[in-house]
């Protein structure tokens, strides 16, 4: 999502990025709400994977406003303390993954799938209408790009393999 978060502004990137999970985490919702529970469950049934998928498509989509959000650390810190900033993003970011992962496992756990969407949709929400609300300044031109169409694999695939030890790292996280 690099290239397409260079492309945009951070603050509408964001925004769609929040919009559309929430759209998909609805989508699940209401998949959940109206195919019975022993269909949604069996895997030889289609609605377990297109349920999977939406919700999949959901959280992967979510990703960007990660990536748009990191960046925007270029645009509110004095380039001084741009180091610094970049640390304690990545940590808070780090500590977050972490903790979302241990939560929502306890949720699916302790509540169940659907109570799990409620919740997860609820979140959203309220992060996309505080994105709605948020202001800040943009940067004052989109970044200068060789990038072709809106999102380019073959640039983001090049990128990552000049980096030395980089595919194995992102292979391993994955």
């Amino acid at each position: 999502f690099g290239t397409f978060v260079d492309r945009y502004r951070k603050l509408a990137v964001m925004r769609f990025a929040a919009g559309s999970t929430l759209v998909m985490f609805v989508l699940s919702g209401i998949m959940s709400l109206l195919t019975p529970a022993d269909r949604l469950l069996d895997l030889a049934q289609p609605w377990f994977w297109i349920f999977s998928l939406v919700i999949l498509a959901g959280a992967v989509v979510e990703n960007m406003r990660n990536i748009a959000l990191s960046t925007t650390v270029t645009i509110l810190i004095e380039p001084d303390r741009r180091a610094n900033a970049n640390g304690l993003v990545g940590m808070v970011q780090g500590l977050m993954f972490i903790v979302t992962s241990v939560l929502s496992g306890l949720s699916v756990g302790l509540l169940g799938m659907g109570w799990t969407i409620v919740v997860a949709m609820v979140l959203t929400a309220l992060a996309f209408v505080h994105l709605l609300m948020l202001r800040m300044p943009e940067e004052v031109r989109a970044a200068a790009t060789d990038a072709r169409g809106g999102f380019d694999l073959r640039g983001s695939l090049a990128a990552v393999l000049a980096v030395s030890g980089l595919f194995a790292l992102i292979l391993f996280s994955t």
